[in-house]
């Protein structure tokens, strides 16, 4: 028997990226692009009228004008030249006509009367050269990465290759994934023709349910039926960018009719079958022995609750290529519990990060927030246990939770009884619950793992509640990558081969977790949660101590953050974090920079000299996010901590270490050392991190990782010694170690 990451790990080696396929622009949504997309020309590709108004030569100033010409959008006035005395009237997104140097507004402006001739106008407000002109490229430059290889294409990708005349884009072929029902007892709910069920039958719930959980993630049509003439019926829906699943059936309990449903499938070419029942231990149980004659069988039991018996293999087919040079056909086969429930919770954290990342997703598992248990629940002595809850927001979460922290955070509601055949437990859970295999119950307010289910963001949405974005995503934006764009600046670590391949702290989101506490997750995934308790916080009352005093800026860095090419995932993890570990902190600032050794020395500097808050003109300083709940105000003062996300791989732009080096009046290697040990547990990978950590007057600077699961990790692995470490700080020598001799003066 496996763990769950241990199985995770296996079926994401074997599940590799396909190979990419070229789709119109607008088939493209819902597939992974498989190379970057280049800007081949300046966005915009003339200078631009921002407003409506008068384009005028900036030094004549106020005073009534001749309107020469008029440049609307598109290719009016393509040879008026505007000199000194003269204006032209303009649109929004017109062409700015030579000799033209501003735009004023027509607000800023009054009507002539021109009967008796040439329009004119009077300028009310002077202006300045430049002003409302949106120059050539200030939107893209030509040559820039407008989308890395590795992202996901929704309706705004969708947008912005449309901007840049990508009509054609490369995308990772979407797997072919055929599903298969077991059961001499089980009925076709849609050919059923009496009304009542015939004892001992039931109606098959799991073929349905999978096959809607696969077009919903691959966007595709209605299952198609794969008969005896399989092959036919779809060789062409195998190289589609994003096939429709194949729907193989109801097969009996029979050697016969099981291989012969598998052999429709591998006839199919399929890269995926999820078989539901058959793989327990009865005498009609033939799924798991066809495997093994089939193919290779790499795990049947895997230590969770619910779906132990889950089955997963693979199977090599000759190549339908006639070169004979060709590899084998791989199809990843998993063998799913009958009960629905294990069916619905194995399919959620194995085969749908299968699927992900051969369609080339950077992080495919499931993503994970943290929430306060509303009740107690028990705990299996046996198994770790993944327990379907449903989630709300709490801005104030001891309002809800007696003894939970008062702030803001996450609630989770159990669905109620968990046995595996009751399907009702999924319908409303927004996500499972990592509880750890152990005696006794977890008292209502104790902090856990949640990992959030497929559709519970737009559940969540729905109900106005406030999502936490991890990894990737938005549509799962992954951090990790190796490649263009944001994956270059965040990451030094396994992303599991999806996309270009590394970003530290991969899709698991491994943290330090504490053995100690039974909240921190399941004993199989002990290290794959966040730490929910720490020996200096065992109960929720010392853990609204922790940290108190403390106050801590946040700096992202990354280029396409700050040119408003992605979203800033590592921030608010970063937020996050700090208010899981030391909820007493404040976060009291946060920013982002491009990947520039200066901005990023300068605005450490001012945060850690309490200096006033650095102004840039791209806009870098920004508020404090929302999910610090607080604004940032120019001179915070001196902070205590200030950690940096971004800018720590091996890329030529990742600079952050050493930006901050010289600022660095000691260094803190054990820092480092900690949270480069905890990451080396989840992969090899955190090797490549350059991670620091230094002192600079009484602040703590810490260089983390880009990737947001990377940032929860390793704030999390200097837990419990940061608080006091902090103390240190400020002037406080005792140490934490029972036998130690305190220094003179200082008191135990």
């Amino acid at each position: 028997m496996v763990s769950v990451d241990e199985a995770q790990k296996l079926v994401l080696e074997l599940a590799k990226p396909l190979p990419a396929v070229t789709v119109s622009l607008n088939d493209a949504l819902g597939c992974v692009l498989a190379k970057d997309v280049i800007a081949p020309e300046p966005m915009p590709p003339f200078p631009a009228s921002i407003k409506d108004g008068y384009a005028v030569v900036a030094s004549d100033g106020p005073g009534e004008y001749p309107i020469i010409a008029e440049a609307r959008a598109g290719d009016d006035a393509a040879n008026v030249v505007v000199t000194p005395g003269t204006v032209a009237y303009i649109t929004t997104g017109g062409p700015v006509p030579q000799g033209a140097d501003a735009v004023i507004q027509v607000e800023d402006t009054l009507p002539v009367d021109s009967s008796s001739g040439q329009r004119r106008v009077t300028i009310v407000k002077g202006a300045t050269a430049g002003q409302d002109i949106r120059p050539v490229g200030s939107d893209l430059a030509a040559g820039t990465v407008v989308l890395p290889g590795g992202d996901r294409i929704g309706p705004s990708e969708v947008g912005l290759l449309a901007t840049v005349g990508a009509a054609q884009v490369q995308v990772h072929r979407q797997p072919l994934v055929a599903v298969l029902s077991t059961g001499d007892e089980l009925v076709d709910p849609t050919l059923q023709t009496s009304p009542t069920l015939p004892r001992g039958m039931i109606r098959d719930a799991n073929r349905h349910m999978l096959l809607a959980a696969v077009r919903q993630h691959l966007g595709g049509s209605t299952a198609a039926a794969v008969g005896a003439a399989g092959a036919s019926a779809s060789a062409s829906a195998a190289t589609a960018a994003c096939p429709s699943p194949l729907d193989l059936g109801i097969a009996a309990d029979t050697e016969e009719a099981v291989a012969a449903a598998f052999q429709r499938a591998l006839a199919a070419r399929a890269d995926v079958v999820v078989a539901s029942g058959g793989v327990s231990m009865g005498d009609k149980d033939f799924v798991k022995p066809l495997l093994e004659r089939l193919g290779t069988v790499h795990f049947g039991r895997v230590h969770m609750k619910p779906g132990k018996p889950l089955t997963f293999a693979t199977i090599e087919t000759p190549s339908d290529k006639t070169d004979g040079a060709a590899p084998p056909h791989r199809t990843i086969v998993f063998g799913l519990p009958g009960n629905p429930v294990s069916c619905m919770v194995c399919f959620s954290l194995f085969v749908l990060p299968a699927i992900r990342q051969m369609g080339g997703w950077r992080e495919p598992l499931l993503h994970r927030v943290q929430a306060y248990l509303s009740s107690p629940l028990r705990l299996d002595p046996e198994r770790p246990e993944y327990h379907r809850a449903s989630l709300h927001w709490e801005s104030n979460m001891a309002a809800a939770v007696a003894s939970a922290p008062a702030t803001p955070g996450f609630v989770a509601d159990s669905t109620g009884r968990q046995i595996s055949s009751r399907l009702l437990s999924m319908r409303s859970a927004h996500c499972l619950l990592e509880l750890p295999q152990a005696q006794g119950s977890l008292p209502a307010g104790s902090l856990v793992s949640a990992l959030l289910l497929p559709d519970a963001a737009a559940s969540l949405a729905q109900s106005h509640w406030p999502v936490v974005k991890s990894d990737g995503a938005g549509a799962v934006r992954g951090e990790g990558g190796t490649g263009g764009g944001e994956g270059e600046k965040h990451g030094c670590g396994c992303s599991h081969g999806g996309g270009k391949g590394h970003g530290h702290g991969h899709a698991h989101g491994h943290g330090a977790g504490n053995a100690s506490a039974p909240a921190a997750g399941p004993a199989s995934a002990a290290a794959a949660s966040p730490p929910v308790a720490t020996a200096a916080s065992s109960s929720p009352a010392a853990a609204s101590t922790v940290g108190a005093g403390v106050r801590v800026a946040i700096l992202t860095v990354s280029d396409t953050v700050a040119q408003g090419l992605a979203a800033d995932a590592s921030g608010p993890r970063a937020i996050q974090a700090v208010q899981s570990l030391l909820p007493a902190a404040a976060v009291v600032a946060t920013a982002v920079v491009p990947d520039d050794p200066a901005k990023i020395a300068a605005q450490v500097k001012l945060w850690a000299d309490g200096e006033e808050t650095l102004e840039s003109s791209d806009g870098s300083t920004a508020a404090a996010g929302a999910a610090a709940g607080g604004s940032h105000a120019a001179g915070v003062g001196a902070v205590d901590v200030i950690i940096t996300t971004g800018g720590t791989g091996f890329s030529p732009r990742d600079v952050t270490p050493e930006a901050c080096a010289p600022l660095f009046h000691r260094s803190a290697p054990g820092l480092t050392h900690a949270m480069l040990q905890e990451s080396l547990k989840i992969t090899p990978f955190a090797m490549l991190s350059r991670m620091a950590a230094g002192i600079r007057g009484s602040t703590l600077i810490l260089n983390l990782p880009g990737n947001p699961n990377a940032v929860s990790e390793c704030l999390a692995a200097l837990m419990p010694a940061l608080p006091h470490g902090l103390r240190q700080l400020k002037g406080d020598k005792r140490e934490k170690h029972p036998r130690h001799t305190p220094h003179p003066g200082i008191a135990k």
